[in-house]
C-alpha cells in the first residue's frame, strides 16, 4: 500500500497539471490595426481567467485515508491555481466503482477519478478513458519508472 501512494500522488499531480493546461485561455492574437482602448481590452481579456471547476473521485482504502495524503493533494494543487475549484470527493471503496460506472453510463463522469488495475482495464475497453499520451510525450515525463 505504501508503495502505491507516491505513484497515485504523482499520478494526480500530472492530471491536474494537465487539466489546467487545458483550462488556460489560448494566447490573444493581434489585429492588424488596433486601437490603444481595444488593445486594452484584449489585454484585459486575455488576462482574466475564467473560474472552472473539476470533479476528482477516489476511494478510501484500508487505512480510510489515514494522512490525508490525497486531500493534501488536492489542497496544495487549489492553493497554486485558486482559479480551479477542486470538488473532491472520497467513498467508501464497497460503493466507488458502482458509482463511477453509473457516472460514465449518465454522462456525468467526474474530470479525474482513482481506478484499480482491473477497473482501469474494464474503462479503457469501453472507451471511457481519455487518451494522455499526447500530453504526457509532449511534457517529455518519464513513465518507465511506473509500471505499464
Amino acid at each position: 500500500m505504501k508503495q502505491r501512494i507516491p505513484f497515485f500522488v504523482v499520478s494526480v499531480v500530472i492530471v491536474l497539471a494537465m487539466l489546467l493546461g487545458a483550462c488556460a485561455p489560448a494566447a490573444a492574437t493581434e489585429a492588424p490595426v488596433a486601437s490603444d482602448a481595444t488593445e486594452a481590452a484584449v489585454t484585459e481579456a486575455a488576462a482574466a481567467v475564467e473560474p472552472v471547476t473539476i470533479k476528482v473521485v477516489s476511494f478510501l482504502t484500508y487505512s480510510e485515508n489515514a494522512d490525508g495524503a490525497e486531500s493534501k493533494v488536492v489542497e496544495a494543487f487549489q492553493a497554486a491555481h485558486p482559479e480551479i475549484t477542486v470538488d473532491f470527493q472520497l467513498l467508501p471503496y464497497a460503493d466507488y466503482f458502482t458509482s463511477l460506472k453509473t457516472w460514465v453510463a449518465g454522462g456525468t463522469a467526474p474530470d479525474v477519478a482513482s481506478l484499480d488495475l482491473s477497473m482501469l482495464q474494464e474503462m479503457a475497453a469501453a472507451g471511457s478513458l481519455a487518451d494522455l499520451t499526447p500530453m504526457v510525450d509532449a511534457d517529455g515525463y518519464d513513465l518507465s519508472q511506473y509500471y505499464q
